[in-house]
């Protein structure tokens, strides 16, 4: 198998090390928008920023997750209003 082939981590599709970085893969790049800050750059880490492209990309992941606008207004209206408590039931 050619390496530029493989998508995620070590392979084809996603697997659990994949799942488990969904952190960085979604919930990273949400409180990014929100706080207005950027931690992840492709100038330092562009095969991360790669597989979060690709990973967020990916339709069993975009169904598996709330809906990233909901989610960051979640995160402003946390940090911002002082309030928190994650809100899990407001983001579906």
């Amino acid at each position: 198998m050619n390496r530029r082939t493989i998508g995620f981590f070590g392979r084809e599709s996603i697997g659990m090390v994949d799942i488990v970085a969904s952190f960085i893969g979604f919930w990273l790049g949400a409180f990014e928008k929100a706080s207005g800050s950027e931690w992840l750059t492709r100038d330092y880490f562009p095969k991360l920023t790669n597989w979060t492209h690709r990973f967020v990309s990916n339709n069993i992941v975009k169904e598996s997750l709330p809906p990233k606008d909901k989610l960051v207004a979640n995160f402003r209206n946390r940090f911002e209003g002082g309030n928190y408590y994650f809100q899990m039931d407001k983001l579906h």
